[in-house]
């Protein structure tokens, strides 16, 4: 895309971050933006919408998708993600400092409030 990675993460992505069981077991990985939310910082608690880089059908970044989206096999049955992301978010484990230098601070996550929690469980984690 012949964007350096501050640009990049500026302009279309955004820090997701897989839940631990304490604060300091969280570990937050870059993915792209949903597609109307503020790009450049932390997802709200489980996002949902259209990827920024999805449209009129097609991946505008195909050739460069994250692992994530080229790993995902659409045809087959799935947990609802929960597997995948946690295997992505392990790859992403030792870039912490990383993220925290694309965000100018360390991130955190946000805390769901009860709608959230609720359609989690209604829908399944991602």
């Amino acid at each position: 895309m012949k964007k350096s990675l501050k640009e990049l993460f500026d302009d279309y992505l955004a820090v997701d971050v897989f839940y631990g069981k304490d604060d300091d077991d969280h570990i937050y990985l870059l993915a792209p933006a949903v597609r109307g939310a503020e790009t450049g910082m932390e997802y709200p608690f489980n996002p949902t919408g259209v990827c920024v880089f999805y449209n009129d059908g097609l991946c505008d970044a195909y050739d460069e998708r994250p692992y994530e989206c080229s790993a995902y096999h659409h045809s087959e049955k799935h947990d609802g993600g929960s597997s995948r992301h946690k295997e992505v978010a392990m790859a992403w484990k030792d870039h912490q400092a990383q993220i925290a230098e694309l965000l100018g601070r360390k991130p955190c996550a946000t805390e769901p409030d009860t709608f959230s929690v609720l359609s989690m469980m209604m829908g399944g984690f991602r």
